[in-house]
Formats: C-alpha cells, structure tokens, sequence
C-alpha cells in the first residue's frame, strides 16, 4: 500500500485530525482550522472536506480506537484474496470461518465504541460497518480506504470486483493497487503527464461535488430553518390578530361601561336630590307636629 505521500500531504494531515474528532465536532472545527491556516488554497480544501456518515466515522474510531482489531481483519483478507487466486477451496472455507469470527467481533466493538463516544448505533449503521469491512476483505483497495481514516461512507462489495471508492475518503488518497489505469507499452513522458492531469481533474471534480453536496445539505438545512422561522412567524401574527380581536371588543366594553357609569351617576345624582328634598319634608312635617303639640 503506497501511503507515504498521502500520509506526508498537509490536507491528509488535516484530514486525519478531523475524522478522529466526535462527529458532533466535525463542522465547527473544520471551518476553525481552514480559518486558522494561511495557505488559501490548502484552507479551501480543508474547507471542502466532507462530513462523515455516521457509518464512516464509527469505523473511522474503529481504526483510531481498536486499530489492532482493524489491522487483524484487513490482514485476513489479505490472506482470503490470495487463496481466491489459487482456488483453494479448503482453505477459503476456514478462513470465511475466521472472517465470521473476526466481523462479529468487530461488530460489537462498534457498538461499544459507540456507546463509550456518546452514540447509539441502528440496525442499519451496523449493516453497514459491517459490509464495509467485508468490501474491504476482498479489494486492496477497499482495506486502504478503510485503514486511512478518514472514511467518508460505508463501502460494499459485489462479490470479489472492484468495490466502488469514488468519494469515499477524505483528503488524498493512495489507493493500494496504485491508480488503477495502465499505460501502453512504449508510452513516455507525454503519456505519464496526460494521465497525472486526468487523476488531478478527477480531483477536483471530486472536490467539486463534495462542495456541491455539502452546499446542498447546507440550502436544505437552512431551509428547514427557513421554514421553523416562517411557521413561528404565522403562529406569532395570529397570536397579534387575536389580541387585536381582543383589544378591540375590550375598547367596546369599556365603552359601554363608560356609558354605562354616566347613567348610574346622573341616576345616583337625582336620586340625592330626592333625598334631599324628602329630608326637608321630613323635617318641616316634624317641626308643624311639633307646634301643635
């Protein structure tokens, strides 16, 4: 497996600080470290660098957590690619015993590992570290992506063909069986750059549509957002008509008891009058008896 120059490659360097962070961590620490770097077109990169899936990053801590475990199932399949070759029948079925051995417990290792780093792990996020690694016992390729780290989604195989990588690891990437096209005999120089500006435009284009996904989970989040806002906003104006409602039959009582208050006090007023006029009755009746008495 070549790994030298991805491992040495400042963005790889990047790369395998942010895939061991928790997952919850990924996006604010990513942007912190492009933000942090002078280097534009390597803080651009690091930028585009792509949120792992939750199968990714659990088998992303498989490998910085229990690399030992890691390493003893990639080397199995190592062994189980080579009696493929030789169609050693006898062998391949004592070693897909082992393999069964070996994913079972690598299974529960996620899901303890999960436990430890503070998340839980579905029925269907264990299907896929689980085929992930059985992708990786059959292609060189495959055990590469897995061991680098820096997993962006889970892998699977068909059969024992090449399993399919395209935007599977984050940062550069040396695959184990080298880039995969063969030059003809007697190509030179020419040829070799053709080849290496088609392995760059197949990065950036790469780079392009993580960007391109990222940005489109970014618009769906903020459209969710968007639409939380608008929701609350329709609640709160009809929450505001209410009290309008409210408010203006509150003026229309107050007015009524406005009217209400002038008629009990004009009838409060002629009423004093009476009473006036009676107590003067009262006492010039009293004052007559008392003459005659």
């Amino acid at each position: 497996m070549s790994t030298q120059h991805s491992t040495e490659h400042p963005l790889a360097k990047a790369a395998v600080h942010l895939y061991t962070l928790p997952l919850e961590d990924f996006t604010a620490d990513r942007n912190a470290l492009a933000k942090s770097t002078d280097d534009e077109l390597l803080s651009g990169q690091i930028r585009r660098l792509s949120k792992p899936s939750m199968a990714g990053w659990l088998i992303n801590m498989l490998v910085h957590h229990r690399r030992d475990a890691v390493n003893e199932a990639l080397e199995l399949g190592v062994a189980l690619r080579s009696a493929q070759a030789d169609l050693d029948q006898p062998l391949m079925k004592s070693l897909g015993q082992q393999r069964q051995r070996l994913l079972a417990g690598l299974g529960n290792d996620s899901l303890s590992l999960a436990r430890e780093l503070g998340h839980g792990v579905t029925a269907s996020v264990a299907a896929e570290v689980d085929q992930t690694f059985r992708a990786a016992m059959t292609d060189p390729d495959a055990a590469a992506a897995v061991s680098s780290g820096r997993l962006l989604r889970a892998l699977s195989a068909s059969g024992w063909d090449a399993v399919d990588l395209e935007g599977a690891v984050g940062g550069p990437f040396d695959r184990a069986s080298g880039t995969g096209v063969s030059a003809p005999a007697g190509s030179g120089t020419a040829e070799s750059d053709y080849d290496e500006r088609v392995e760059s435009a197949r990065g950036r284009l790469q780079d392009a549509e993580r960007a391109l996904a990222e940005a489109d989970a970014d618009a769906e989040d903020a459209g969710r957002l968007l639409e939380q806002f608008q929701d609350r906003r329709t609640g709160v104006a009809g929450e505001i008509d209410d009290l309008q409602r409210r408010l203006t039959e509150l003026r229309s009582d107050l007015r009524a008891l406005d009217s209400q208050i002038d008629d009990a006090e004009r009838e409060q007023s002629g009423a004093d009058r009476a009473a006036r006029g009676a107590r003067r009755a009262v006492d010039g009746a009293r004052r007559n008896l008392e003459k005659l008495l």
